[in-house]
């Protein structure tokens, strides 16, 4: 349903714009990021494959040339060496905005083998395509990685408030919240409404103030004096008969 949308207050730019792998948990980032800042910027999920069509510096980069993103956030996750592009843009100071990263999957080193998770590349090749090396490499880079996920939410609450109280963000009188529609499909299920029943007849045509025969009105019919022969022309043959055939 739209609620998500509302709720997250997607319907207005805020300050914080972020990357993910995942696209369900843009959802979850939406929530986050709402309630403990002035809002999404702008969000991607490039997706869980290996070799994605774009890709975290590609548009961390973007952010970075906005001067209306403030915050940047990336979610990565086990598997693949992106992130350390983003290492290295931030060491070399072309991204210089404040960075909040964290790669999920922490937990695949419980395991006594490499576990593929849900996404095509969710699988670490080596160590450093772990979730906790690439947490340790951003953290020495001097990206501000939490100590785990939950610590997100807190850690963008801070960032956010310490950007406020310095006037990097000036925070803005919230806008007016837009009524959204419900969405039919929901509304059908909930039993609001119903879907109007639908006739289909090849005979007359009902759907106006009038019925016709073949496109000729009732009322033409008999101003007309066609009879009853150009009456069958009209439902039988669609089409007008000539006048010596309607009399036949």
């Amino acid at each position: 349903m739209l609620d998500n949308i509302v709720m997250s207050r997607l319907y207005r730019p805020g300050s914080v714009a972020y990357v993910s792998k995942s696209g369900g948990m843009s959802n979850e980032l939406n929530n986050i990021i709402c309630r403990n800042s002035n809002g999404v910027y702008e969000g991607v999920a490039i997706g869980g494959d290996r070799y994605p069509g774009s890709r975290f510096i590609d548009h961390l980069l973007r952010y970075q040339d906005d001067p209306k993103a403030k915050i940047l956030l990336l979610l990565g996750e086990v598997g693949g060496t992106d992130e350390y592009d983003v290492i290295k843009e931030v060491k070399s100071g072309r991204i210089n905005k404040p960075v909040i990263a964290w790669c999920v999957g922490t937990c695949a080193g419980c395991f006594a083998t490499e576990i593929q998770f849900g996404h095509a590349g969710a699988q670490a090749r080596g160590k450093m395509e772990t979730a906790a090396a690439k947490n340790a490499a951003m953290k020495e880079a001097g990206i501000i990685v939490p100590d785990s996920f939950d610590k997100l939410p807190e850690t963008v609450k801070n960032m956010y408030t310490k950007m406020v109280q310095e006037g990097e963000i000036i925070e803005e009188p919230e806008a007016e919240t837009p009524t959204v529609p419900m969405d039919y499909t929901w509304a059908k299920k909930l039993g609001l409404v119903r879907k109007p029943a639908n006739f289909i007849s090849s005979i007359s045509d009902d759907r106006g103030e009038e019925l016709k025969y073949c496109g000729i009105t009732i009322s033409d019919v008999f101003a007309n004096e066609m009879g009853v022969g150009g009456v069958l022309g009209l439902l039988w043959f669609r089409r007008k008969l000539p006048v010596a055939c309607a009399k036949f």
